[in-house]
């Protein structure tokens, strides 16, 4: 489990919130290819139970209004996991947008409607990106219950732009230079 899906369990479990089902992230959709599948990762925090939902997805952009459906599949979602949905085989082109939701009909009831989709696009070009956890702070340490505390993710980023004077990787990605040195070609 990722350091970010717990945090969040723990809050939304803490606070009292109903389920909270979002598309943690889409495959990377590298080239335009004949025979691919989209692989969708669907998260379930708040709740300490399962819950079965339906995963739609789309070609076209769900937020742009032009999304048509290729597939929609009921799925059980684990309470606090992630669970990987993977689509039918499908055909892509450069630049076109996939989208992928959660629970469209509003079955489940959710203390947030608003992460329930994400929109990818067909790229020819990827870069090494990657971001992982390198650690986390809270303080005060030892905190009494009911004490405010602090927590806060130290993440690591590594990775090369050809177009980028920067290669390498950052302890604190706060420490990683301006975001226009990022730029892809």
């Amino acid at each position: 489990m990722s350091l970010r899906l717990l945090l969040l369990s723990f809050i939304a479990a803490g606070l009292g919130f109903g389920a909270d089902l979002s598309v943690f992230s889409i495959s990377d959709l590298v080239g335009p290819s004949a025979h691919t599948t989209l692989a969708a990762s669907i998260s379930n925090v708040g709740t300490s139970t399962a819950v079965t939902a339906d995963v739609t997805f789309y070609r076209g952009s769900v937020i742009a209004g032009n999304a048509t459906q290729i597939n929609t599949q009921t799925v059980l979602l684990r309470a606090f996991a992630n669970t990987r949905v993977t689509s039918p085989e499908i055909s892509t082109a450069e630049g076109e947008l996939y989208s992928v939701c959660v629970d469209t009909a509003q079955a489940v009831p959710e203390s947030n409607e608003n992460n329930n989709c994400d929109v990818r696009a067909v790229s020819t070009s990827a870069g090494d990106l990657s971001i992982t956890t390198a650690g986390v702070t809270m303080t005060p340490a030892g905190a009494d219950v009911g004490e405010p505390i602090r927590v806060t993710p130290i993440s690591k980023m590594c990775g090369t732009w050809r177009a980028a004077p920067w290669s390498g990787c950052s302890r604190d990605i706060r420490r990683v230079p301006p975001r226009s040195s990022w730029a892809r070609p």
